[in-house]
Formats: C-alpha cells, sequence, structure tokens
C-alpha cells in the first residue's frame, strides 16, 4: 500500500550515512574503573569527544590475556550519538564445544563472521551451516560422515563437501547435478522425518563401512517445518544417538517465535545427554539455529581456534586489540 514516493524515501534513508563515526578510542584502567575516550566527528566536519567510565566491584586487573587459562574480559561500548555510550564488561567465559568458544567471543566485532563464499553455491542458505560451525569451533574432519536432512538443492551439503566429510544427502527432491554427481555424496530420496542411519553414527544405506565407535559423526538439517516437528527430529537423532554433533535450524510461523516449543526442544537435547547452544545468526531469518554435540564425546573433530580453518570464516569488521 505504499506509494512510490514514499518507497523511494525509504531507500534514500536506508543508504543514508550517520552523522558521526568513530576515529579514535583511548582506554585505560585504575583498580576501581575502566575509563573510556572515543574520538568522533560529528557531521563530518565537527570534532566532539564522550568519555565513559565503567566502574568494577572491586579491584580487577585486565589484561589481554593471550596465554592459556588467563581470564579474559570483553570490553563493548556502542555510540548512541555523539554525546551518549553505552558500555559493558563482560567476562568471557568457555561454553563450548570447540577449545575456542567462549561467550562473548572477543574474536569478532560485533559478532559478526564473514562467510561468503566466491565459487558458486546451490543456495544462499549454506552461510547458517557456516555461521554454526565458526561459533561451535569445531568442524568435521576429512572423511568424516555427515547426514544432511532435507538437503535439496544442497546448501549445506556443498559446505560439508567443500570440508571433505563425506555426506548422506536425504530428500525428496534431488540435488544441485554437480552435487548428484559427486562420489563422495549418497542421495537418498524419501523422508527426512523418516531416514534413519543403518548402524547410527551417521552412516548412511549403502554405506558397508560403519564405526560405531566413530566421534565424528553429524547430522545437519535446514528442513522447512513447524517448531514441532524440529522438536520431534531432535528427539529421535539425541534419543537413539544417530551422531555426536548437529546443527539444525528451528523455523517459526508468524511474527512472533514460539519461544514455549524453543525451551521444550531445548529440553528434550538436555534429557537425551546432549548440550546445546541456541542462535539466531545473522544470516537467519524467522529461526534460530541449534548446534548440539553428546556430551563426554571424545576429541574426533578438527578444532577451530582463532579462525585456523580459512574455509569457515573470517570477522567481518577488523579487530583491534590493546598492544601488549
Amino acid at each position: 500500500g505504499k506509494t512510490n514516493k514514499e518507497s523511494k524515501t525509504k531507500t534514500k534513508q536506508r543508504t543514508t550515512y550517520p552523522p558521526y563515526i568513530m576515529e579514535r578510542t583511548d582506554v585505560w584502567c585504575d583498580e576501581t574503573s575502566i575509563h573510556i575516550t572515543v574520538a568522533v566527528i560529528v557531521d563530518v566536519d565537527v570534532d566532539a569527544h564522550v568519555h565513559v567510565d565503567v566502574d568494577l566491584d572491586g579491584g580487577l586487573g585486565l589484561g589481554a590475556g593471550t596465554g592459556v587459562g588467563e581470564e579474559k574480559w570483553l570490553l563493548q561500548f556502542m555510540l548512541q550519538s555523539n554525546t551518549i555510550a553505552v558500555a559493558s564488561l563482560t567476562k568471557c567465559q568457555f561454553v563450548g564445544p570447540g577449545k575456542g568458544a567462549h561467550w562473548p567471543n572477543w574474536e569478532y566485532p560485533l559478532g559478526l563472521v564473514d562467510v561468503s563464499i566466491e565459487e558458486k553455491m546451490p543456495s544462499s542458505a549454506y552461510r547458517k551451516l557456516m555461521e554454526g560451525l565458526e561459533c561451535m569451533k569445531i568442524y568435521p574432519q576429512v572423511g568424516s560422515k555427515v547426514v544432511d536432512l532435507g538437503a535439496c538443492p544442497g546448501g549445506w551439503t556443498a559446505v560439508m563437501r567443500r570440508l571433505g566429510s563425506t555426506v548422506t544427502a536425504v530428500d525428496r527432491s534431488k540435488l544441485d547435478p554437480v552435487l548428484m554427481d559427486d562420489d563422495m555424496v549418497t542421495f537418498v530420496k524419501g523422508d527426512a522425518f523418516a531416514f534413519t542411519p543403518l548402524g547410527g553414527g551417521g552412516a548412511s544405506h549403502n554405506d558397508d563401512n560403519v564405526n560405531d565407535n566413530d566421534d565424528d559423526t553429524w547430522m545437519i538439517s535446514d528442513i522447512i517445518a513447524y517448531p514441532e516437528r524440529c522438536t520431534e527430529l531432535l528427539h529421535k537423532w539425541c534419543g537413539e544417538k544417530l551422531a555426536n554433533y548437529m546443527i539444525v535450524t528451528m523455523k517459526f510461523q508468524g511474527e512472533e517465535p514460539d519461544l514455549d516449543e524453543l525451551d521444550n526442544a531445548i529440553n528434550v537435547v538436555a534429557s537425551h545427554g546432549y548440550d546445546c547452544r541456541v542462535k539466531h545468526f545473522f544470516n537467519n531469518k524467522n529461526e534460530v539455529t541449534f548446534m548440539i554435540w553428546k556430551r563426554h564425546t571424545g576429541t574426533g573433530v578438527a578444532e577451530n581456534e582463532s579462525g585456523s580453518n580459512p574455509l569457515i570464516g573470517k570477522p567481518m569488521y577488523r579487530r583491534i586489540l590493546p598492544k601488549s
């Protein structure tokens, strides 16, 4: 119902630059406070400064914390105007499953990771899977077994093939022709919710080399379904221990997310001996991503500490750390 004039106005507003930008930040601390001075440019030609003090409860020694076992604290602040800034100081805590998986994550400014791939991919949905892998700080090793449920057209399968995994792709419709011709992709035509790998551990119906003790087994799914169906899928795969690692999206209907069903799914995962994180990533739409791993699982997966694998992603914005 918008007129052309209204639409043009909105488009122009989206491309307008903010009236100020940050130019320089100075941070220093004493025993009880952190002091921040932000130098900004207002209206592109007028200098201004914002000073923020963050009081600490008791003395606290802050440092870059680059050694193993050292505490890390993340100082974040948001400049809301040329005179108002909001600051937070949060201790970075290990959440797993990878050794480098902490919250908050100091490696990515604004928590954003660039997961774009230059080569042609079957769909843009691949970005959600890559964000999940980057958040977990692990990825499958070469030769690992992966089941992709609801795989068509193959964006998620393509990501796992780039990492060297063998993939069983389940869907009623065929994948991208390149993937259909891939010897390391086994296509199973059928209902993704009804599929069960023979022998568990991510093995396909045509796989004669099943290793039930293999830690590096994955299930990934980006099925379009009601939230309750996602919970049913997690109940089956976690309850039957069909994979040790899972990345699954739960899609919502309407404008409001079904938080009750989301909590139900989290409890189902936990009841079967798995841990999980749930996040709404930059590339998620009306959905969230479950990142699930079996408790006390061995170290069969590959670690991605400090973005060691360029196939996964890189910071969207340049990271600036204090000089040691």
